[in-house]
């Protein structure tokens, strides 16, 4: 592109901190940083403005730690103070709905695996919807099991989230969401989108995943829209957040991503356990930032309900680490420990918006 100067002129906008690709190495990242370091290439580093997602202080502050940096045991026990759900998922998402009949928003689970997000989608259809879901044995259809779609039943009501480009026109696309408002058949209902469309939903055929014949599976190209995952909703902004760190060490970036699609703090929780393993940015180094990459024996053992109800010892730093059921989180259990000085301003406010008695 230098060399094509002074025309024409391109400009590329991204932000390198976010998840990476699946597979391969990060080419096009790698290439433009060799020219800007080089000078044949321009570089502008763009700074908060008013349209950003979030214009909340405390919030923005700990985006800026955790972009780059892993944070400490007790800097994340401060920020999630009162906003902890339990690590038993029925009472969470039990937790979750209170939350969104007092509020009015809606509450995504954001998860690290498919599998993860399916769980708590079930769980869900489970405690909403239980006279379809006990039916699912008969009356269920395949969704997309690529984005962790299983067997589904569908009534007026449920969230959904397509999974597929069918018609870009009627906004039949990848990662829409809606509400059904009416289920003509099992497997074909209307959804009015989160934009207002209504967008006639159906059954599609497409070329087996698995399969190197021209073997062809039909299946509906949605899921559940409770709960996907961090790398699904990336690009979003959300009402609201938990996050669920359902794989022992989730790959870079993950925590940032999620924590980023959300407005305001108040409206961003944690699901069980805090570990500093689920919290590394893109591009960290354990030498330079002391890094705890690997989870201690104590921080995978017990059950959900210790975890929901005892305070358990540390990974590997001098913090205890807090286990929040139905009981959240005082002030005096964030106070900071010795030398963890947490990134907030002197003379914030730091345990602010407590909601826990929505809980």
């Amino acid at each position: 592109l230098a060399e094509m100067a002074p025309g024409p002129f391109v400009c590329f906008v991204g932000d390198f901190q976010q998840l990476q690709p699946v597979g391969g190495k990060s080419t096009l990242q790698a290439a433009l940083e060799r020219q800007v370091q080089v000078g044949s290439l321009q570089h502008i580093k763009l700074r908060q403005h008013e349209a950003a997602r979030c214009n909340d202080n405390v919030m923005l502050d700990f985006l800026v730690k955790i972009r780059e940096q892993q944070p400490t045991r007790a800097e994340l026990r401060c920020f999630f103070h009162g906003r902890f759900l339990p690590a038993n998922l029925d009472r969470s998402v039990a937790a979750a709905k209170r939350w969104e009949a007092t509020s009015g928003k809606a509450l995504a689970f954001l998860t690290v695996t498919n599998k993860g997000a399916a769980e708590i989608n079930e769980r869900r259809i489970a405690q909403d919807f239980p006279d379809a879901w006990r039916r699912r044995g008969v009356d269920g259809v395949p969704g997309d099991s690529g984005a962790g779609g299983g067997t589904m039943v569908f009534e007026p009501g449920m969230r959904i989230r397509l999974t597929q480009n069918v018609d870009k026109d009627r906004g039949f696309v990848n990662g829409a969401m809606g509400t059904i408002v009416e289920v003509l058949q099992k497997s074909v209902f209307i959804l009015r989108s989160d934009h207002g469309v209504l967008i006639l939903v159906h059954p599609v055929v497409r070329p087996r995943r698995d399969s190197c014949d021209s073997e062809y599976v039909t299946f509906m190209p949605c899921t559940y829209g409770y709960a996907m995952t961090m790398r699904r909703a990336q690009g979003s902004t959300l009402d609201a957040v938990a996050l669920f760190f359902d794989r022992p060490v989730p790959d870079r970036g993950y925590s940032y991503v999620g924590s980023s699609r959300v407005r305001c703090r108040a409206c961003l929780f944690h699901v069980g356990r805090v570990r500093r393993t689920d919290w590394l940015p893109v591009g960290g180094d354990t030498r330079d930032f002391g890094e705890q990459v690997r989870r201690s024996a104590a921080s995978i053992s017990g059950s959900e309900d210790e975890l929901d109800n005892e305070m358990t010892e540390s990974d590997g730093d001098d913090d205890s680490e807090y286990e929040c059921g139905d009981e959240f989180l005082s002030e005096s259990d964030v106070a900071v420990d010795g030398d963890d000085e947490g990134f907030f301003s002197e003379g914030r406010s730091e345990c602010e918006d407590d909601i826990a008695g929505l809980f």
